[in-house]
């Protein structure tokens, strides 16, 4: 059993790990960057519209073998030739669902990423996913009468995008090709929408789909990477979406960028912190454990057989040191951590390095690496415009794999060390006496987290 000794020990072989060649960003406000975009409505309350940003266009990506679609803020295509084309970046938003902010500060931080002198701003294309909810009427085509959506646009229900469920519109009856009016009919309102009279697909393929479209060698043959990431609710999509997305010859190609989610999803029972009564039966439901109804898409639920998976990909974990904020702070999220840092935290120290495929010794996966970043809350802005934003986004593997790009100077917003983050370390250090943490069962990678005697 290990000791209070050999926890620390444990928790500082893994602190090693967190280091990452601080690279830079680029901003006119050289904390907050460009200033992000509010059209009518909100996200509370619903988007009416979908601005336009210099330098995009929006375009309906097809998902799916029917004709549902996904909105996206692209880079505009007649601003290069996707012959030079190295590098796709991808970005979902947070539950605010700004996609048209996440190309805004992506483009900001190429610029920035430009400066050290070999990145080319016209050799990498930016994406950013506008995953649609109901109360958006307005940012998607709908009925002026009716109030029913009229095109075949993908919306979900509301927050689900990001635990990867199915959409709720286009209406399968539109999708078919059968009169809008008698579509309309059926489904006069937006309301109490239903995945099963939907177009049968979710967030997960829309992924699927972006990502493939940029590795598709016919529109882009000389691409190498394509770095899929999210913030926030974004992160959380894409966690689920590292462990489920299913496996590709061009895996190789793709890194899994996720910054700051409200909750990870567990490949077992324990939980790092304490787990509340009210959640003792449901903590461990999916979108929080591999518990419970699934999304549709998913097609391998083992654990042993998703930690591999996870294990193989290249993964770059970012949160802020100053993110304290819970994101989600309920009673199934606060058994992985008290905050963001600390869900992060916890994560990245006591589940990744015992994944099967990983070392087991307390190091993370030979491809994955976590960036804690200097005076940084939860801003999605500032996160993909630091140091370690732009080194995980725009310079690894940048012309070609195995090379990294010259970092411009730093801002500040550098990466730090896990001792900067005692704070969201001090819940781990208050765990009950005698209490063992087994993270995976013996026909995994076992690690006791901590005996305290």
């Amino acid at each position: 059993m290990f000791s209070l000794v050999k926890l620390a020990f444990l928790l500082s072989a893994t602190a090693a790990n967190f280091s990452l060649s601080a690279q830079a960003r680029y901003v006119s406000n050289i904390r907050e960057g460009p200033s992000p975009i509010y059209p009518s409505g909100s996200d509370s309350k619903g988007w009416e519209g979908l601005p336009s940003v210099p330098g995009a266009t929006i375009k309906q990506l097809p998902v799916g073998s029917q004709s549902a679609t996904l909105t996206v803020y692209e880079t505009d295509e007649s601003s290069y030739d996707a012959s030079k084309i190295l590098r796709a970046v991808i970005m979902v938003a947070g539950i605010d669902r700004v996609g048209w902010n996440e190309w805004l500060f992506l483009n900001a931080s190429l610029v920035r990423a430009s400066q050290g002198g070999v990145v080319d701003t016209n050799t990498v294309v930016l994406a950013a996913p506008e995953f649609h909810i109901v109360d958006d009427a307005g940012a998607y085509p709908v009925d002026p009468i009716t109030g029913a959506p009229s095109s075949t646009t993908l919306v979900w229900a509301d927050k689900e995008w990001g635990e990867g469920d199915n959409a709720v519109f286009p209406d399968k009856a539109l999708m078919a090709g059968l009169p809008y009016g008698s579509v309309a009919s059926s489904r006069p309102s937006r309301k109490n929408p239903s995945q099963r009279d939907g177009p049968g697909v979710g967030s997960f393929d829309a992924l699927d789909a972006l990502v493939e479209s940029y590795l598709d060698r016919s529109r882009f043959p000389n691409l190498n990477r394509v770095v899929v990431g999210g913030f926030s609710l974004g992160g959380q999509l894409l966690n689920r979406y590292s462990l489920f997305g299913g496996s590709t010859a061009n895996d190789d190609r793709v890194t899994y960028w996720l910054s700051s989610p409200g909750s990870f999803v567990y490949l077992n029972s324990t939980r790092p912190e304490k787990i509340g009564k009210s959640c003792s039966s449901t903590y461990d439901d999916y979108k929080f454990g591999l518990q419970g109804t699934l999304p549709a898409y998913v097609q391998v639920s083992n654990a042993n057989t998703l930690g591999q998976r996870l294990a193989s990909r290249t993964v770059r974990y970012l949160v802020g040191l100053m993110d304290t904020a819970a994101g989600d702070n309920g009673c199934e999220a606060n058994a992985q951590g008290s905050s963001h840092v600390n869900k992060m935290l916890n994560w990245v120290q006591v589940v990744a390095p015992y994944l099967p495929g990983a070392p087991g010794d307390g190091s993370l996966p030979q491809n994955t690496t976590v960036s804690l970043i200097r005076n940084t809350p939860h801003n999605d802005g500032r996160v993909i415009q630091s140091d370690p934003g732009v080194a995980t986004l725009f310079l690894e593997d940048y012309p070609s794999r195995g090379r990294n790009a010259t970092a411009p100077p730093s801002n500040g917003d550098s990466a730090g060390t896990a001792s900067e983050a005692s704070g969201a370390l001090a819940s781990m250090r208050m765990m009950p006496r005698n209490k063992v943490i087994l993270l995976f069962t013996s026909t995994l990678s076992i690690a006791i987290m901590a005996t305290l005697v």
